[in-house]
């Protein structure tokens, strides 16, 4: 069944975004109009201007995909093979109809990312009418070759992690400062990072080069004063630290990790996708012997993890950071860590204040709390070599 989008001319369509994506002042107009209904009359509007008759009723019918995305997974060959503009970027990355991987864009605008984590971001961008009405996609090859570097900040710093010890919280810290690009755990990220699993085959130096020119993609100028730029990657990405080094050889970057027992309190009350059997591929994470409770399988995660960051960290470049610093050691050390201004004082501070995921609510201290929620089962599995990769960290941290 066709979709009011395939039924509209495919030239005046064809026209119509090419036309708003040549003009970033359009872009800006139309890309502020959250309500369809409003944003297709404008629409229409400036298509008229272009000399095209769409009107807005069939505009609005174009918003809205068909159920199975069919229309937005077709390949258009030789379209959207160039990036877009810079207030565009990745959201996704999704497989096509003939299983190749396309990068998925929204319309982001000139405003600073502040949501926790890149996914909430990228959510509210995909569902503003002129992301739906565009609907850019560039083919992963293409995305490569044509990749535009020089409109996005290089890194100023790597944020890996241990899962549930601050990471977030010191990201929102750094993400106060305005003239900061600050991005949590961004999914199109990932996809690079696991690329293996779609090109088993793929050379390490060539990943580096996909990591690279999504990092580019993410970290673009959108409003035109950005200084700094810094990622948080996935906690299991630390087992990826020698691919990133490739990307970024003169990336400084840090390390956050916690208690052991208190990592995994959080983990055995809400599991972590890394700590989720299977969520992940069977060679990150796979346990020793069978199916293991839930306290020991989640100790042998954070051990890989633990482990991975210990021995990236005697590989150079890297700084390790116990909870227990937060929130001094983000101006204390992450920010001349990463030569980034130390910005202003107070904004830092009254950053620290909020609960790092959910910034409606005042931060309460929960060290306490999960000390007595700490069962015999978890701190067993806190124990043996989880406790040793922990006290491994905090051998080199001293």
């Amino acid at each position: 069944m066709l979709t009011a989008f395939a039924m509209l001319a495919p030239d005046a369509m064809s026209r119509l975004r090419a036309a708003l994506l040549a003009d970033e002042v359009a872009q800006q107009r139309l890309g502020a109009i959250h309500e369809p209904r409003a944003f297709c009359a404008q629409a229409a509007a400036f298509a008229e201007s272009q000399g095209l008759a769409l009107a807005a009723e069939d505009l609005l019918g174009a918003l809205h995909p068909d159920p199975l995305d069919a229309a937005a997974r077709r390949a258009r060959p030789g379209a959207d093979r160039a990036w877009p503009g810079r207030s565009w970027l990745p959201a996704q990355v999704v497989p096509a109809a003939n299983g190749a991987l396309q990068v998925d864009w929204a319309w982001f605008g000139p405003r600073p990312i502040t949501d926790s984590f890149f996914e909430i971001s990228a959510r509210q961008a995909m569902a503003r009418p002129l992301s739906r009405l565009i609907r850019y996609r560039t083919p992963l090859p293409d995305f490569l070759e044509n990749a535009e570097p020089q409109d996005a900040l290089a890194p100023s710093g790597l944020i890996f992690h241990m899962s549930r010890c601050g990471s977030t919280l010191a990201a929102r810290m750094l993400a106060s400062d305005p003239a900061a690009v600050v991005l949590s755990e961004p999914p199109p990220l990932d996809a690079m990072v696991r690329l293996t699993e779609i090109w088993p085959d793929i050379a390490p130096a060539r990943q580096a080069r996909f990591i690279a020119a999504m990092a580019s993609a993410l970290g673009r100028r959108r409003a035109g004063d950005e200084r700094s730029y810094v990622i948080k990657p996935d906690s299991w990405h630390i087992l990826a630290l020698p691919l990133f080094r490739l990307a970024f050889p003169d990336t400084p970057w840090v390390f956050l990790y916690r208690d052991p027992a208190q990592v995994l309190v959080s983990h055995i009350r809400q599991r972590g996708l890394q700590t989720v059997p299977g969520a992940l591929p069977p060679a990150l994470f796979a346990p020793t012997e069978g199916r293991l409770p839930a306290e020991a399988h989640c100790a042998e995660v954070l051990t890989r993890i633990c482990d991975a960051a210990a021995q990236g960290y005697d590989q150079g470049g890297g700084r390790l950071i116990n909870y227990t610093a937060l929130p001094g050691a983000v101006e204390a050390q992450i920010l001349p860590h990463f030569a980034m201004p130390l910005g202003d004082a107070a904004r830092l501070a009254a950053a620290a204040r909020i609960d790092a995921k959910t910034p409606h609510q005042t931060f309460t201290p929960d060290t306490p709390a999960k000390r007595t929620a700490a069962t015999p089962a978890i701190l067993t599995a806190a124990g043996g070599a989880l406790g040793r990769a922990y006290e491994a960290l905090e051998s080199r941290r001293i």
